[in-house]
């Protein structure tokens, strides 16, 4: 009896481990499968990564700053404008009394820094007589300085060999082979101290058209330069 009890227990216990045993053997084998599948999954994003890590980088795309093609290619016009803006090494400088851009001066013009950056007349007439001077020198006229009368609006260059005289009225003429009388003059200084000593050497006594030396080219006060006119300016 007893014996049987022991076998029985026997059994039960031999069942049992067969059973424990079983779902050791179960559990061991979902395990590593799980853990199989893990390492896969884990070894397969590794060899992603490397072969991703191998290629070159790929630029970040930038969004671009260029103009519409149509906007790149400039028109007739455009270009017209473009090629006569003057740079900043070619600024035309103007005249601050309106007569326009300064002339330009010849090489060998005495006076070069005229109507350089510098220029500043406080004068519209002293602008006007470096115009004049500038346009004669052009002109072949070595202008030595230029003057201005009042009373008749003109200018009287300064120019070796010229004078401008101002002649006496009809009744002022002294007689024939005398000629008229001189009453005012100007000229080169030069031309004119000849002249200016024999009026001092005449204490006072008129100077006349017979007087003046033949060498010298002589020319009617009325026959100065009007500068608007020689240069083309609108009053």
């Amino acid at each position: 009896m007893t014996r049987g009890i022991y076998t029985k227990w026997i059994i039960g216990a031999v069942f049992m481990l067969l059973i424990v045993a079983t779902g050791c053997i179960l559990y061991y084998q979902h395990t590593t499968a799980a853990d199989k599948h893990a390492a896969a999954q884990a070894e397969k994003r590794l060899e992603t990564w490397q072969a991703d890590k191998a290629k070159p980088p790929t630029p970040a795309k930038t969004e671009s700053t260029k103009p519409p093609a149509e906007s790149t290619t400039p028109t007739a016009e455009a270009e017209t404008e473009q090629t006569s803006t003057p740079t900043d090494t070619d600024e035309v400088l103007l005249s601050k009394f309106g007569f326009g851009p300064y002339p330009e001066v010849p090489a060998d013009f005495p006076w070069q820094e005229v109507f350089g950056p510098s220029y500043n007349r406080s004068n519209a007439d002293y602008e006007l007589m470096d115009r004049v001077s500038v346009e004669l020198w052009k002109q072949g006229e070595h202008v030595e300085g230029i003057s201005s009368e009042d009373d008749t609006g003109l200018f009287y260059p300064t120019i070796r060999g010229t004078i401008y005289v101002e002649w006496g009225s009809r009744w002022e003429v002294l007689g024939k082979g005398f000629g008229r009388k001189v009453r005012g003059l100007t000229g080169h200084p030069d031309d004119l101290k000849s002249l200016q000593d024999l009026i001092q050497s005449r204490e006072g006594s008129p100077l006349l058209e017979s007087d003046i030396p033949s060498h010298l080219k002589v020319l009617d006060m009325s026959e100065g330069i009007d500068p608007y006119k020689f240069l083309d300016l609108p009053k």
